[in-house]
């Protein structure tokens, strides 16, 4: 095609001049029996204009084809690769989308005390109040959005994923623990904003250290065990109580009621939510300490998004934000729910044990040989109280076993 055009155009450019220039030759010898000379010259003239427009068609269509064919020649050379191109084109980034739209938006669960709930349009819990200290942290930091999030509610755990991959949300932060399997489907995660609050168990009252002492003394195929569904206390209990019977909740609250009335025997989440109910459940209490361990963290799926995410986490922890949050949400209801354990120990062997009050200067040798006339008894007060160092505080209360 190229090259058809291009002798179009020196054909027709040659031929145009030919007849030009002996145009009053041909008239006389090519049309000498026209009667009108005017007539035959005319149609000369037409001849000689049409192949010119022929030519100048022709050159004009080849130079486009050149210039394009140029173009392509000089891209392949610059970008040897398809990819390559397409990988430099620039694309908007996580946070130039959050300052484009002026608002950041967040995925957050309901009712979930102390970490996420409402009072009235405002919401609260350790992660209610974060998002919100997190906008404010985008706003000092030059990214100027709403001070009031934008918050999407996700109906259970396993939404925060889909949430997060398909740009529902920005961020997730809703009790968000690291775990292989979210890694492996791109979540990135955030230095952690709270640690050790691993999987607990939550039983009766009445049947803490009488029936149960720890986690494989409900592992037994007479007891039924809860756990919140589409949650990591699933892959817990199939590990540690396989030989139990395991039902998922989708609702906390109805697991919390068939506790208290017997139906289920214990139910494992998150220890800061069964702290959060051994509080307001004064028939519920605590098994032990977490059983598992685990972390808070923002999430998201965008890289700069994450840095300044860690930034965040990294002031709020240098300027105690961090910690009034978790003493307000957390510290507070832990703190209660093992009062309320010790208070309920002592009471079941009160008839077995005596309280001492340290004195100052106390040993335990000294309070073993007073106390229980063997000053190597002492290992014996260590393993009742739970005793890892032998300084003792003046005023503390220590079990002693009576005589």
């Amino acid at each position: 095609m190229e090259m058809m055009f291009k002798f179009t155009g020196i054909g027709g450019f040659s031929l145009g001049i030919f007849l030009y220039l002996f145009k009053d030759i041909i008239k006389k010898n090519i049309f000498p029996k026209f009667k009108d000379e005017n007539l035959s010259y005319r149609l000369l003239r037409l001849i000689t204009f049409a192949i010119w427009s022929i030519t100048v068609i022709s050159v004009i269509i080849y130079a486009i084809i050149y210039k394009d064919k140029q173009t392509s020649e000089i891209s392949r050379i610059a970008a040897p690769s398809k990819t390559l191109i397409q990988s430099q084109i620039p694309s908007l980034s996580g946070l130039d989308e959050i300052k484009k739209r002026g608002k950041i938006i967040i995925g957050i669960r309901s009712n979930l005390m102390p970490t996420q709930y409402k009072e009235g349009n405002y919401w609260k819990g350790l992660d209610g109040e974060l998002s919100y200290r997190f906008a404010e942290f985008l706003n000092s930091n030059g990214i100027y959005v709403d001070e009031v999030p934008q918050f999407i509610i996700m109906n259970n755990p396993q939404e925060r994923e889909r949430y997060l991959k398909n740009k529902t949300v920005d961020i997730v932060i809703s009790s968000y623990s690291q775990t292989p399997e979210r890694i492996n489907q791109g979540i990135l995660f955030s230095q952690p904003y709270l640690e050790n609050v691993g999987k607990g168990i939550l039983v009766r009252k009445e049947d803490k250290n009488k029936k149960f002492t720890d986690s494989q003394d409900l592992n037994k195929k007479e007891f039924t065990i809860g756990y919140p569904k589409n949650t990591t206390a699933k892959e817990f209990c199939e590990k540690f109580m396989v030989n139990a019977k395991i039902i998922a909740y989708p609702d906390r609250e109805d697991a919390y009621l068939d506790l208290k009335q017997g139906k289920i025997d214990a139910f494992v989440s998150d220890i800061i939510y069964l702290w959060y109910q051994a509080y307001i459940n004064k028939g519920l209490a605590v098994l032990a300490e977490p059983v598992s361990y685990s972390s808070y963290s923002i999430g998201t799926k965008q890289k700069d998004i994450l840095n300044i995410a860690n930034e965040f986490i990294l002031q709020k922890k240098k300027d105690g934000t961090l910690k009034e949050l978790i003493d307000k949400y957390v510290s507070k209801y832990k703190n209660e729910s093992e009062k309320s354990n010790i208070v309920e120990n002592y009471e079941d062997t009160q008839k077995k044990y005596d309280q001492y009050i340290i004195e100052k200067g106390d040993t335990l040798s000294d309070i073993a040989f007073k106390k229980l006339g063997k000053p190597e008894r002492y290992f014996e007060i260590m393993k009742i109280n739970n005793i890892k160092d032998t300084i003792l505080k003046q005023g503390a209360i220590l079990m002693i076993p009576k005589k």
